[in-house]
């Protein structure tokens, strides 16, 4: 993959993040000033395509990144973003809330990132919110997959004994098929231990492919924080 390839990758990943739909070269053309012709950078998303970090729809003109695609994104082109100063406060102000702390702070967690969240507080006790964020992005759409993904909300007790083995304390992202929940989704994902027990515990961001990854893994960073304080 050449210097314009990479930054073509990059911009197909943004703007697909932002609308859901297939990008096209006439877009890109215009909006990113890559100084060729959208007949060029059809030929790149052709050898993008053919590296596995691109498709296309059948019915579209445009593409749209791969898991392959989406990992290779996170992995050398992602560009982190601080937690907003506002969505701090919000946060502070749930785990200081009357109630649950952890289940607070999970709550607002799902608000800010617009994406469902879960909390597991061991292998056998675990919570999760947030779910009409994610069943509301464009994706869900299809009955198929809204059924896939709720088959596998049914059964999350036995996915997360494999989240226990898997995640430490350093966030980690899992794309497609590394994600144990389900491989239509990617989950950004982390351990914490409370300064008051010694069990580990998860907190994850479960939402689509396309999901804000420059927002949301300093929003978990910052979440995992405050749940060992």
């Amino acid at each position: 993959m050449n210097e314009r390839q990479q930054k073509l990758l990059s911009a197909v990943m943004k703007e697909h993040m932002k609308t859901a739909r297939p990008v096209g070269s006439t877009l890109l053309a215009e909006h990113y000033h890559f100084d060729v012709s959208p007949a060029t950078i059809r030929n790149d998303f052709m050898a993008l395509e053919e590296g596995g970090y691109l498709t296309h729809p059948h019915t579209s003109a445009g593409r749209v990144p791969t898991e392959q695609g989406y990992q290779y994104y996170v992995a050398e082109q992602l560009q982190l973003k601080p937690v907003q100063n506002k969505e701090k406060q919000k946060l502070e102000q749930a785990q200081k809330s009357q109630g649950d702390g952890r289940k607070n702070l999970a709550k607002q967690l799902a608000e800010i990132s617009d994406e469902a969240v879960m909390i597991a507080f061991t292998e056998d006790d675990f919570y999760y919110t947030g779910l009409a964020h994610l069943f509301q992005k464009p994706e869900f759409a299809e009955l198929n997959l809204l059924y896939n993904i709720g088959k596998v909300i049914d059964h999350l007790d036995e996915v997360v004994p494999q989240l226990f083995e898997l995640v430490t304390e350093e966030a980690q992202v899992l794309i497609g098929s590394e994600n144990p929940i389900s491989s239509d989704c990617s989950l950004i994902v982390g351990a914490y231990t409370q300064a008051t027990e010694n069990e580990k515990s998860i907190i994850g961001i479960f939402g689509p492919w396309r999901m804000d990854y420059e927002r949301n893994i300093p929003r978990l960073k910052l979440v995992q924080h405050y749940l060992i304080r």
